[in-house]
């Protein structure tokens, strides 16, 4: 009975709290699931050539929209990448692709959301 008496209101907001259209946007933009990578949306050509980012000299060859040749074979580029961390003393069981594969000096992670963002400006003008 005493804890039932001491006891406090939840007064945890049930909806999120924004201020403006930004703040609406942003919200919007943190709660949407990015899309599954594909090399279309990084505007990477089929026939790019992909450097790994430990070691320039090793490369590979964008096939379609989500496999790359490595070596002579055709497959992800996060299994590009997990082969090349393992050769570089790496234990990882998954690796993100985009984060170890560079094209046109930035790795496809950092075009990502360069393009992303500059996508949402031209959206931010526009309005």
């Amino acid at each position: 009975m005493i804890l039932e008496a001491l006891s406090l209101n939840d007064v945890t907001p049930t909806s999120d709290v924004v201020e403006d259209e930004e703040d609406i946007e942003t919200l919007r933009r943190a709660n949407e699931r990015r899309p599954v990578f594909k090399f279309s949306i990084v505007d990477v050509p089929i026939g790019a050539i992909l450097h790994f980012i430990k070691d320039e000299a090793v490369t590979c060859t964008v096939v379609d929209e989500k496999r790359v040749d490595f070596e002579g074979s055709i497959t992800s580029l996060s299994d590009a990448a997990r082969t090349m961390l393992h050769r570089h003393g790496g234990k990882l069981t998954a690796a993100q692709g985009p984060l170890y594969w560079i094209y046109e000096n930035e790795t496809l992670t950092e075009r990502r959301s360069r393009l992303e963002s500059e996508d949402s400006e031209v959206v931010s003008e526009i309005r």
